[in-house]
C-alpha cells in the first residue's frame, strides 16, 4: 500500500511538472512574425488599460505601498537539523513588491495570490542552476491525498498574468523574484545571478513572440541567507533539476 501510495505521488508529481513551464526556456528556434503596427497599437493599448485597471484595485485593496510579504519555509528533516525556537526565522525570507507605478499588474496578482493564501502548502521544488523555482507541488508535509495545488490557483483566476508585464527599472537581477512560463505563472522563481539578458525582452525566443520578458515584481530584502542555502540542496536528476527533497512553502503572510 505504501509503494502504491509513493506511485500516485510520483504520478501527480509528474503531472505538475509537465503543466509548468521550466521558466528558462531559453531555445533560439523560433519563426516569428512582428505584429503589423495597427494590431500592435492594439495590443499595447489593452495593456496598458490592464495596468490601469490594475493599479487602482492594488491600491484599494493593498495600500499605495511599499508592500512586503513574509515566506515561510519548512525544509524536509532530510536535508536539516532542528534547531529550536531560532529555526522558525532562519527559514523565512521577505520580499518587496515591485513599485505600483511599474508593474501594477503583476504585483496585485501576487498579492492576491497571497491573500487567498494559495501558496500555503506549495514548494520550492527545482534548482535549475541560475533559478529557484517555486510552484504548485507537493512536499514531505502534503498530505498523500491532498488535492491537486494548482486547482486552487484555477479556480479563483489566478493562475497567471493576462500579458507579460515587464519595466526596465526592474530587471532580473540576483534576488529579485519572476513569473516563469508564457503566461507567466504560476510558477515563480528567484534569480540566482543576473538574470537580465536570459529572462528579460528578447532572452527566450521559442515563444511565440521572442520579444516579450517574463515580469519580475518582486526582491529579497531580509533572508538572503535562505536562498543561499537552497541552492545547495541536492537535486534529483541533472535535467530538469528537481530538487530530491522539495521545500515547503509553510505560509506566505502580507506584512
Amino acid at each position: 500500500q505504501q509503494q502504491q501510495q509513493q506511485q500516485q505521488q510520483q504520478q501527480v508529481q509528474s503531472e505538475e511538472e509537465k503543466e509548468k513551464s521550466g521558466g528558462d526556456n531559453d531555445d533560439d528556434s523560433n519563426d516569428y512574425t512582428p505584429l503589423p503596427p495597427d494590431a500592435l497599437q492594439i495590443k499595447t493599448e489593452l495593456h496598458q488599460a490592464i495596468q490601469e485597471v490594475s493599479q487602482i484595485a492594488l491600491v484599494e485593496t493593498f495600500g499605495p505601498g511599499p508592500h512586503q510579504v513574509l515566506i515561510q519555509l519548512d525544509f524536509d528533516p532530510q536535508t536539516t537539523t532542528t534547531i529550536g525556537k531560532e529555526e522558525e526565522q532562519q527559514n523565512q525570507f521577505i520580499i518587496e513588491m515591485a513599485n505600483v507605478k511599474d508593474m501594477p499588474h503583476t504585483v496585485y496578482m501576487f498579492l492576491q495570490q497571497v491573500h487567498h493564501k494559495l501558496w500555503d502548502g506549495c514548494s520550492f521544488h527545482r534548482n535549475a542552476g541560475h533559478v529557484l523555482q517555486a510552484g504548485p507541488t507537493r512536499n514531505f508535509k502534503t498530505p498523500p491525498q491532498g488535492a491537486h495545488l494548482l486547482d486552487k490557483f484555477r479556480s479563483s483566476r489566478l493562475e497567471s498574468v493576462k500579458f507579460q508585464e515587464y519595466s526596465t527599472r526592474y530587471p532580473h537581477e540576483k534576488y529579485t523574484l519572476g513569473f516563469a512560463g508564457r503566461p507567466g505563472g504560476a510558477d515563480f522563481y528567484v534569480s540566482t545571478q543576473n538574470n537580465t539578458k536570459l529572462h528579460g525582452p528578447g532572452g527566450q525566443r521559442s515563444y511565440d513572440d521572442p520579444t516579450e520578458a517574463d515580469p519580475c515584481f518582486a526582491k529579497v530584502v531580509s533572508g538572503k541567507e535562505v536562498i543561499d542555502r537552497m541552492t545547495k540542496l541536492e537535486v534529483a536528476d541533472r535535467n530538469y533539476r528537481r530538487l530530491k527533497h522539495n521545500v515547503a512553502i509553510r505560509y506566505m503572510k502580507i506584512l
